[in-house]
């Protein structure tokens, strides 16, 4: 944004700082995945969606440690509140990360309209070295306004794939997400 948090701050007693913004600040993973994303549109109109109440390191974490009605109202005012700003932003591109769609314990607790709409998006299968990776790429309609979608894993399990595998996975979305842009 233009005051630099990137649309995520800190918010202090006394001040408001930039949070960390993934176009600016990265580790290995989310440069990979920026430069992925770059290579297929403009870093200006990419928004991520992300409907989990994070403090937990993982999801059995979570659900653990919440109870399950105050997690599935947390997860539908998220839902609510990342509709109501990708109306108002209007993204090109809405990256969801697997694990949003395809948990079956979140999935049971709370479907999303995310989780839905990665069921009616195209599934793709990438052969990798040792495993396969799948992304999804469909599109969601918000208030009128209808974005491209990609659900993919997040980017930290890049870190974790090898650069000739990264290559595999680049070749492959980057032309799909280029063809769904143009035909939006």
């Amino acid at each position: 944004d233009q005051d630099g948090h990137g649309g995520r701050a800190k918010v202090g007693k006394r001040r408001v700082r930039p949070g960390w913004n993934f176009l600016v600040e990265s580790n290995e993973g989310w440069k990979y995945f920026r430069s992925l994303l770059n290579d297929a549109t403009s870093l200006d109109r990419v928004g991520m969606c992300n409907l989990m109440p994070w403090g937990s390191k993982d999801l059995p974490d979570l659900f653990s440690a919440v109870d399950g009605h105050v997690l599935r109202e947390a997860l539908r005012f998220s839902e609510d509140l990342n509709a109501i700003l990708t109306a108002a932003l209007r993204p090109k591109v809405i990256i969801v990360p697997s694990s949003l769609t395809s948990s079956g314990d979140l999935n049971r607790l709370y479907r999303s309209a995310y989780a839905a709409a990665a069921e009616k998006a195209a599934k793709t299968t990438v052969r990798l070295s040792n495993k396969n990776f799948y992304f999804r790429i469909g599109e969601m309609s918000f208030d009128g306004f209808t974005a491209t979608t990609i659900h993919l894993a997040h980017p930290a399990y890049f870190v974790r794939v090898g650069a000739s595998d990264r290559e595999l996975v680049r070749s492959a979305i980057v032309p799909q997400l280029r063809q769904a842009l143009a035909a939006s």
